[in-house]
């Protein structure tokens, strides 16, 4: 079980391909992804019976100030993506605005 749950906490972790996650645990990648498949829903139903399940449709500040004061931690995860910017000027201002800058008077 030790082993079952590290294999599919490093998969949440990484979210490498089947390929590289197969490599890792000495597995095929259709094996690595049949082990994903089965192993998911049982991590979610523990979760969900130990009231450990992160919430994660959250749709006003009251119900993340309710969380908060029921859990005291607060935890956000999150990735940042860098974008290749476009060469063409105009597709660029498509894309992008500037900040405007303010006139003091």
């Amino acid at each position: 079980m030790d082993k079952k749950l590290f294999f599919i906490l490093y998969y949440l972790k990484t979210y490498c391909t089947f390929d590289v996650l197969g490599f890792h645990f000495g597995l095929s990648s259709g094996h690595a992804h049949r082990h994903v498949e089965q192993l998911l829903p049982v991590l979610r139903r523990s979760l969900a019976k130990l009231d450990l399940l992160p919430e994660r449709a959250l749709t006003t500040p009251g119900e993340m100030m309710k969380l908060i004061e029921k859990h005291g931690d607060l935890i956000i995860d999150g990735v940042e993506c860098g974008c290749v910017r476009p060469q063409d000027d105009d597709q660029q201002k498509a894309r992008y605005r500037a900040p405007r800058k303010t006139e003091v008077m």
